[in-house]
């Protein structure tokens, strides 16, 4: 008797067919997209981070869980529901600081042409959003004098003047 002649194929139902297999696929693929929701949100957190970092930074979160584990699906969702919720705040915040900064910069435009009006008013360099020591005053703009890295002017392009 010939080879293809003794082997007998049995059809085999496949295992994504049983309720069951349908379970762990659908849960498969609901790890794995929110897996990719986590790793966008951590993504979109450090981008904050590193814009607010100039702006005086943003607040660092608790400590999470002391060892490595497998999460659920529940509490792949809490950590993706908290990260979303850290990232709307540190939108938030950065907008928050980013209109104050606005407001400085109008203030100290008016404090310069109209000094008379905001005599003895200070902006700091900081309040303003930028680097470096100085601050404007209503009659001039002065280097700080608490400045421990420069002790002078500082050498930024952006510096007021």
């Amino acid at each position: 008797m010939e080879l293809a002649e003794r082997i007998t194929f049995t059809r085999v139902k496949p295992l994504h067919d049983s309720p069951a297999a349908r379970v762990e696929i659908g849960e498969r693929d609901a790890r794995r997209s929110l897996r990719r929701q986590i790793a966008k949100l951590e993504r979109e957190l450090a981008d904050a981070f590193v814009t607010a970092f100039a702006m005086g930074g943003l607040e660092l979160p608790a400590d999470g869980s002391p060892e490595p584990r497998l999460l659920d699906l529940e509490e792949l969702e809490r950590v993706r529901d908290g990260l979303a919720e850290r990232v709307r705040g540190a939108r938030l915040t950065i907008a928050e600081r980013g209109e104050e900064q606005a407001a400085n910069r109008v203030l100290l435009e008016r404090m310069l042409l109209e000094p008379g009006k905001y005599r003895f008013a200070r902006v700091s360099r900081h309040d303003v959003g930028e680097a470096g020591c100085g601050s404007g005053t209503s009659d001039h703009a002065s280097a700080s004098s608490a400045c421990s890295w420069g002790g002078g002017r500082s050498s930024s392009p952006r510096a007021v003047r």
